[in-house]
């Protein structure tokens, strides 16, 4: 599992060894700049007459320019690593080595040292600590490689961990669909939607957000959520408590690192579920 997100950071570069000797060794300062040759044309070598400026006009490799050594000085940054380096695009290569693991303890039981709930549960928590540019890469349903069952069972063991004390159950409100973690509309109009995070701080209640963004539209792409007015107001009860509580304080009376981002998010996200109920109402208008 700690592979699935190895992230280049010391620790994980400390847990996972090198394969080739000196494999993440940089060029030396000796080494940097090209020595300059003596001119010889009896023996093949033409000194400085290939030279960079050469080998740029002719379509060779180019230096870094300065806008590609800032992206590659942010990566100090966890947030903005997977935002700036090739960590995002190999988030879906991630999900697929996970999804070949879940398919492992479903058709093999008893033969690995984890059974299917638990690695559900320990992938979950490992999402919920990701940076929140991060988690939104990992929630997304664009270009998922998870197919339907496993995506919403992922969404159901990572929003626990965000739900306040007085959410119901949702086993109280929908056994049967719960009992196979699936995803009902009173599961989320009861459960889920009206609610904000547990905690206080803007980048809990985006990622809270973020989830209900992805398990609505999950069920309004397979047509399983007709429109009705409670839930609309689930709807707009739990971006109106999620914005409020993103702008309280800490107990230090500072806000999280930054909030300013998160708030941003959390803005959008609640804009995207406003616009897909307008969707819904529209489309259930249509079928009447």
């Amino acid at each position: 599992m700690s592979a699935i997100f190895a992230d280049a950071s010391d620790s994980s570069l400390a847990l996972f060894k090198e394969v080739f000797e000196k494999e993440r060794k940089g060029l030396s300062k000796n080494n940097k700049k090209r020595k300059r040759e003596q001119l010889d044309l009896e023996n093949d070598k033409f000194g400085d007459y290939y030279d960079e400026d050469s080998l740029s006009s002719s379509g060779g490799s180019e230096p870094p320019t300065p806008q590609k050594a800032g992206r590659l000085a942010e990566i100090e940054d966890d947030a903005a690593s997977w935002t700036n380096s090739c960590l995002s695009e190999s988030v879906q290569l991630r999900l697929r080595i996970f999804s070949l693991l879940s398919k492992a303890c479903y058709e093999c039981p008893g033969l690995l040292v984890i059974n299917l709930d638990d690695l559900y549960i320990d992938f979950a928590r490992r999402i919920k600590e990701l940076p929140l540019s991060a988690f939104s890469l990992f929630i997304s349903s664009q270009a998922t490689p998870l197919v339907r069952d496993a995506y919403v069972s992922l969404l159901r063991a990572v929003i626990p961990s965000f739900m306040p004390s007085s959410s119901p159950d949702p086993w109280k409100i929908d056994p049967e669909t719960d009992k196979i973690n699936g995803l009902s509309v009173q599961i989320m109009e009861k459960c889920f939607l009206p609610f904000a995070a547990n905690v206080v701080g803007a980048e809990a209640n985006a990622k809270l957000s973020l989830l209900l963004e992805a398990m609505l539209r999950g069920l309004w792409a397979y047509g399983d959520i007709p429109y009705s007015r409670s839930l609309a107001k689930a709807v707009e009860k739990g971006i109106q408590a999620r914005n409020e509580k993103a702008k309280k304080k800490g107990a230090r009376g500072k806000g999280d690192v930054g909030d300013k981002a998160a708030l941003d998010i959390l803005s959008a996200s609640s804009r995207r579920l406003s616009l897909l109920m307008d969707v819904i109402e529209a489309e259930s208008m249509d079928d009447d």
